[in-house]
């Protein structure tokens, strides 16, 4: 059984911590070794069906509960983690197997839960790519990742979720780490996982502006690694920002390709 570091509990007890996972094993140990230093008191693992040693690994920890999970998306686990599965708690904390929070990270998070009145907290997230940090490049937002217990906060929105607009957000200066050490072939199957996804809401007109192009012409696929490699300084962070670039190339021609075939099979009826 693996100990948290931290020699007391949190001062603010009403804090519960999500873990979204399947088939995260070589992620988990990253994560929960960077939440065994802050002195959580609960931590529960959300877990997808994993076939690999995922629940294991987490049930080694001594702070960590592993809880058969089923996910169906990112929008509906969040309102449900704020709403039904956070009785006792004021805020949960919602991360992905392959964050890393840091102590510098949630002292100032501890800071904005006291010393403001806020409903989501966001922190900018510091993206990884083959294991090396990107200094440049990086297209991903700030990530929302603490929430006050009591509401839903997230709508469906293109491949997505998006925030409600009536949510008081705070950000944080320090990032979050994201980290992901998963084979290739999970990569391309999440991308074709949320590829279909866009496509079902393509029926409910809950497409933004960007998903509209990305779905009925190729520009998104030569735009979005222009803007991480030249616009965003990329070609500065050296080999890794070129891959964190194709990999934006490939997700965008994925959602595009489906898009296609989607189209392709109407006309053929």
């Amino acid at each position: 059984m693996i100990q948290s570091s931290c020699p007391s509990t949190l001062s603010n007890p009403q804090l519960k911590v999500f873990i979204l996972a399947k088939n995260e094993a070589c992620n988990i140990d990253k994560c929960l070794d960077s939440l065994g230093k802050l002195c959580l008191q609960v931590t529960l693992l959300l877990d997808n069906s994993s076939t690999d040693d995922t629940a294991l690994i987490a049930s080694k920890y001594s702070f960590v509960d592993v809880v058969k999970y089923d996910y169906i998306n990112h929008c509906i686990a969040y309102n449900q983690i704020c709403t039904s599965l956070s009785d006792g708690a004021k805020f949960s904390m919602v991360l992905d197997a392959d964050m890393v929070v840091t102590e510098e990270l949630f002292a100032e998070i501890a800071r904005l839960v006291t010393q403001s009145e806020t409903d989501v907290i966001k922190s900018p997230v510091q993206m990884y790519a083959e294991g090396k940090p990107l200094r440049y490049g990086s297209l991903y937002p700030p990530k929302a990742i603490v929430f006050k217990v009591g509401r839903e906060y997230f709508v469906p929105v293109g491949h997505g979720e998006a925030l409600m607009d009536d949510c008081v957000i705070s950000q944080t200066k320090t990032k979050l780490i994201h980290d992901d050490r998963k084979v290739y072939s999970d990569y391309l199957s999440s991308q074709y996982r949320y590829a279909q996804g866009l496509i079902m809401r393509t029926k409910n007109n809950s497409l933004t502006c960007r998903d509209k192009l990305r779905m009925n012409t190729p520009i998104m696929v030569f735009i979005t690694p222009f803007v991480s490699y030249f616009i965003r300084l990329g070609w500065l962070s050296g080999k890794a920002a070129l891959v964190y670039a194709l990999d934006r190339l490939i997700a965008e021609a994925v959602m595009f390709r489906q898009s296609l075939a989607k189209q392709l099979k109407e006309r053929s009826k």
